[in-house]
């Protein structure tokens, strides 16, 4: 099965390149262009396998996305991405329940990679949460 990401970000340009890297692994990508495109989806049962967001956007940022997605659907992990070298950010957004974080201007490996540990950990989560219910 083709995990389904969510790619959120207001700025066109940076929201096209993230789907094209992502997109490079053979993961279904669904450009979102603001939070509240996300969280709409989110109200209305949508549940991406992971979330890609900005961290900094106009109405909704990728704060807000990641506490509502902890709230409502936590087994979906969220990775925020950040301006180069806002490390109290990033720190910020781990602390707020966010996956993981990385950079501005993107590293295709690091995005990737980050992505990918993202799902395995989902993957494997259910399968433990699956494997639980059985022995029960």
């Amino acid at each position: 099965m083709t995990a389904t990401i969510w790619a959120i970000d207001d700025d066109a340009a940076s929201r096209e390149l993230l789907g094209r890297v992502l997109a490079d692994r053979g993961w279904k990508v669904v450009p979102l262009s603001d939070g509240r495109e996300a969280l709409d989806r989110l109200a209305r049962g949508a549940r991406p396998d992971a979330v890609v967001s900005d961290i900094r956007m106009a109405e909704v940022g990728g704060l807000e996305v990641t506490e509502a997605f902890r709230r409502d659907a936590p087994e979906v992990p969220v990775i925020l991405v950040t301006a180069f070298g806002n490390v109290d950010g990033a720190v910020e957004a781990i602390r707020r329940g966010a996956f993981d974080y990385v950079s501005k201007p993107y590293d295709v490996d690091a995005v990737q990679l980050t992505v990918a540990r993202a799902l395995e950990q989902r993957r494997l989560a259910e399968e433990n949460r699956a494997l639980r219910a059985e022995l029960r």
